[in-house]
């Protein structure tokens, strides 16, 4: 049977068919979409005629929404994971259609290969696009509410995973004569510029808003400080861990995101500090060399022992080098 001959909408419902229905509901969204069907129309192909080049630029047209409907560009790691699952599709297709090479193998759409696809001229995130986005936040904060938030992102810079561990910090993990910390059992060491943002906020009973102060309270003998209205100091330490961890989370999404239109989180921060310590332990060229790798035990080894001693958790190799690729093609 020749290609074409279903229409791919079809030939998707049969596919997702053949798929675990929770599989099915949570990826078919991510395929299926009005960009896949209007890059179609524009090329006069179906999914399944297109060669790797176009399966690249259909993918490119996809765009993510957030929950405040701003839309963001697709990263190089949503990419990949839209390319496992039409390469999975296509594998299906083989097996139940005809035999066509899977345009999805080809390794000119893989890799270091179609990082600049994603980078358009945009800045990718490194540490002066992060020292930018503290600027354009002090530029537009009243100065306390400035440094709150300037610590929390160099917090997560510089080593704090999550923002739980913000939470949890206590003063007994400060080590004010070395200017660390111990964050799940590692010794971070803070730049001066952290140090001293985290011990003046330590130190701040309130800052003044744009409606009223808010008071400046620990939370549970924490040793970072969060805001609260005088009316809801009673219940302040009532609230569950996560409720400031979400706080925190907050922050990024409503003062900075949508606020600011400064498109930065918590993991993006977490993984360029890593990234650059990864450059300062061995070198840039080396650590580039070792993020594009293929099928090397002794490279992944290395990464690896970076990624523990600087307290990373992935569950692979593979995940780890998908998510610092994007910072690879900034070098």
């Amino acid at each position: 049977m020749a290609r074409g001959t279903f229409d791919t909408d079809r030939l998707l419902d049969e596919y997702f068919k053949t798929r675990p229905e929770t599989t099915a509901r949570k990826i078919r969204g991510q395929i299926d979409r009005p960009e896949l069907y209007a890059y179609e129309q524009k090329i006069g192909k179906p999914l399944v005629d297109m060669e790797s080049q176009e399966i690249t630029e259909m993918i490119k047209t996809f765009s993510n929404k957030t929950y405040s409907n701003k839309v963001y560009k697709i990263s190089y790691r949503t990419y990949d994971t839209l390319l496992s699952i039409l390469r999975d599709f296509f594998n299906w297709y083989i097996d139940n259609y005809e035999v066509i090479k899977n345009p999805c193998n080809d390794k000119r759409i893989k890799g270091r290969n179609v990082m600049s696809l994603f980078v358009d001229g945009d800045q990718i995130f490194d540490k002066n696009a992060m020292e930018e986005a503290i600027e354009r936040i002090r530029n537009s904060q009243i100065d306390e509410y400035a440094d709150y938030q300037e610590a929390i992102i160099r917090m997560f810079y510089e080593g704090f995973p999550e923002a739980i561990d913000i939470v949890n910090l206590k003063e007994g993990d400060v080590n004010h004569k070395k200017k660390t910390t111990i964050v799940r059992g590692r010794e971070i060491r803070l730049s001066d510029r952290l140090y001293e943002l985290m011990v003046k906020i330590n130190h701040m009973e309130e800052y003044p808003a744009h409606r009223g102060s808010y008071l400046m309270m620990s939370y549970r003998g924490s040793y970072f400080k969060f805001p609260t209205r005088a009316k809801f100091e009673k219940e302040f330490n009532e609230r569950p861990p996560e409720y400031w961890a979400g706080h925190i989370s907050r922050i990024f999404n409503r003062d900075i995101k949508n606020k600011l239109d400064i498109n930065i989180n918590a993991r993006t921060l977490y993984l360029r500090g890593f990234y650059d310590f990864v450059v300062r332990e061995v070198g840039q060229e080396e650590t580039d060399r070792l993020i594009m790798s293929v099928r090397n035990s002794e490279d992944t080894k290395k990464i690896m022992a970076l990624a523990e001693q600087y307290g990373v958790v992935e569950q692979n190799v593979t995940t780890l080098k998908k998510v610092l690729m994007p910072f690879v093609s900034a070098s």
